[in-house]
């Protein structure tokens, strides 16, 4: 009868304890340092799987410390103290398992957000974070000495002077049981915030400087000792089994049949890998991580393969089979599918996608949402026995909807009272217009009529697969150029200054353009002969214009004497006002020094011989006013009378 052994494997991120005592409570870890978006702010942390049946009250510690090098030579950057953030328990694919090698673990992180300076942190050949602590658990069995042999949690960076950097993260475990003899795979791929090429590989992991004397050590090297393989093992060899242990570089996706019963450690190098001009791979960062597979026997008996169903999805959902079972399912985007399988009390579930485990889903049905290849494995709840995973796989797509497009009949800009048409792509859809992201209502074809500024959206829908598509366009209207032109007087013979305030990246055009020096100019200079209203058209950079008109009212000077002598000499004997007789609708009051009218004439034909009902008037001061509508205002003053 063929024995079966279940795998157990255990994850852990980086530890950074300082305790003077070997550490064999702590399974694993890795280092993590991911930018914040903040200038110069990065969050450095730990993340560490801690057996707790093995564990002391006081082996959590409040803080860790880690330590940070320059690769090219050495030099300390600084020590980071880094606070307990989090202690929570790590769920188990079947808890009833648990009995055959006792496990409870934990997961602990440290972290503190930290300034890095780019210009101190400026090295090309970059920096590393390192904390080494020992020691191992001495029941391993690939290893020499274990129970002496400490561990290295490992992670470079590249010059934060050359590029804002995010380290690769590793997935977040869980405690898994499988037969030996029977393949097993699990994930252990990192994410990249920074979308860099990732590469995984099995190394042999660090011992460090640490022993049982030297129970933890942040000592920097360039090549850290490593752990004493015993013999038949090494890196590619790790775990036992037919295939052994081995992973594969693009995926991070670990797989082993294993075919040996006991405890055993390997280790994880992702690599990050960034692309340079010319599509060059450039190796910039890396990080490690410990983990350990345990080897047990179970029972022989295996649930039922797990048959995965689409329990709800879109109405234009396209699905595919083969041989009867569901293996694909095509979407738009945004849209989801709802997956099932059979559901018993008796049964746990776990659901996987691209292999692998997502987090708090496990149960029977799934809501799924994002692209990928999806699984489901089935365990007893109640029971120690073998998992078993759904025999087909079911691949999401989400496929794009027909891109559509907005074109416009006109300039997207205009000047104000125009406008542009909108024209959607013409197909199979319903369309729905937005103006800043506003529906507009009635408008429900493909094209429409704009005159208002505005960004403007157009949502198709397909009526034959329901999938979504949209564009936007932005809408300029200018503003008109503003004139403020008011009113003038002006005496025959002058000149004055139009627009005294226009501006030089306007045009202008001026008319009638015969009374002005430059009718092409901002400010021309007008001399008008007699009173005359001009129009200007006023021109922006964008071609909108503005029409106004202002009127210069010409008047004549009035030359009137202050005084006369109507003696009789034949000299200078009337009142002779120069100019008036371009004003015959004026009146002219004179008035003595008691304000007696002593003379009033509508119009001006004959001068003022000094008399009054004709008596000569004495000699004095007389005051007079002249009215007219076209003088700008009436004209005050005194004549002197000399007898």
């Amino acid at each position: 009868m063929t024995r079966r052994f279940t795998v157990t494997f255990i994850l852990l991120y980086l530890l950074a304890w300082s305790a003077p005592c070997w550490a064999s409570h702590i399974v694993g870890g890795n280092v993590r340092l991911v930018a914040t978006g903040k200038t110069n702010r990065y969050v450095l942390g730990i993340h560490l799987f801690m057996d707790d049946l093995n564990s002391n009250v006081g082996d959590v510690k409040s803080e860790v410390v880690v330590t940070i090098y320059g690769r090219r030579n050495n030099i300390k950057m600084g020590d980071y103290k880094l606070p307990l953030t989090d202690k929570k328990v790590i769920s188990t694919t079947n808890n009833a398992c648990v009995n055959l090698r006792p496990l409870k673990l934990s997961e602990v992180r440290y972290a503190a957000e930290l300034t890095l300076d780019p210009d101190r942190f400026d090295d090309a050949r970059g920096y590393y974070v390192v904390y080494g602590t020992c020691c191992r658990n001495p029941t391993i069995n690939n290893i020499v000495q274990p129970n002496d042999a400490g561990m290295v949690f490992h992670l470079e960076f590249p010059s934060l002077k050359e590029r804002v950097n995010s380290s690769p993260v590793f997935s977040n475990p869980v405690t898994l049981y499988a037969c030996i003899n029977k393949p097993l795979t699990f994930s252990f791929k990192a994410t990249d915030a920074d979308n860099d090429v990732l590469r995984y590989s099995l190394v042999t992991p660090y011992k460090g400087f640490t022993s049982q004397s030297n129970g933890a050590s942040n000592e920097p090297s360039q090549n850290y000792p490593t752990v004493q393989w015993q013999n038949g093992f090494d890196a590619g060899n790790a775990v036992p089994g037919s295939p052994t242990l081995q992973i594969d570089m693009n995926t991070g996706l670990l797989s082993v049949t294993p075919n040996q019963i006991g405890l055993f450690v390997f280790t994880v190098l992702c690599e990050e890998l960034r692309v340079e001009p010319g599509n060059a791979l450039q190796r910039i960062g890396s990080v490690r991580r410990d983990f350990q597979i345990a080897v047990v026997e179970c029972p022989p008996i295996t649930p039922p393969e797990p048959v995965i169903s689409l329990k709800t999805s879109p109405p234009s959902a396209v699905t595919a089979t083969k041989n009867g079972f569901l293996t694909g399912v095509a979407v738009c985007e945004g849209q989801t599918v709802t997956l099932r399988t059979d559901s018993l009390p008796e049964w746990g579930y776990q659901w996987q996608r691209d292999g692998v485990a997502l987090e708090g889903d496990t149960l029977a049905s799934l809501v799924a949402q994002q692209p990928g290849t999806y699984t489901i494995v089935k365990r007893f709840t109640n029971t120690c026995g073998q998992t078993s995973t759904s025999p087909v796989s079911v691949k999401l797509d989400y496929g794009t909807a027909e891109a559509v497009k907005i074109a416009a009949d006109g300039p997207t800009d205009f000047c104000p009272g125009n406008g542009v048409n909108l024209l959607a792509s013409n197909g199979n859809y319903t369309y729905r217009w937005y103006k800043n992201k506003t529906p507009i209502n009635g408008e429900a074809t493909s094209a429409i009529r704009v005159t208002e500024a505005g960004n403007y959206k157009v949502q198709t829908t397909s009526k034959a697969t329901g999938c979504v598509s949209s564009d936007s366009l932005a809408v300029l209207v200018h503003t008109n150029p503003v004139v403020k032109l008011e009113n003038a007087i002006l005496a025959r013979g002058s000149a004055l200054t139009l627009n005294p305030f226009g501006s030089d990246t306007l045009q202008y055009q001026w008319s009638p353009p015969a009374s002005l020096d430059n009718p092409g100019m901002a400010r021309p200079k007008a001399s008008p002969a007699t009173t005359t209203t001009y129009q200007v058209a006023v021109t922006s950079p964008q071609g909108c214009t503005t029409t106004a008109q202002m009127t210069v009212t010409v008047f004549v000077r009035l030359l009137v004497p202050d005084a006369f002598s109507p003696n009789g000499d034949g000299v200078n004997d009337t009142w002779d006002i120069r100019g008036i007789e371009e004003y015959p609708d004026c009146t002219v009051d004179i008035y003595n020094r008691w304000g007696s009218l002593v003379y009033h004439s509508k119009g001006y034909a004959q001068a003022w011989d000094g008399k009054y009902n004709g008596e000569n008037l004495p000699t004095g001061m007389y005051q007079y006013v002249i009215r007219s509508r076209d003088l700008p205002e009436d004209r005050r003053g005194a004549v002197l009378v000399v007898r």
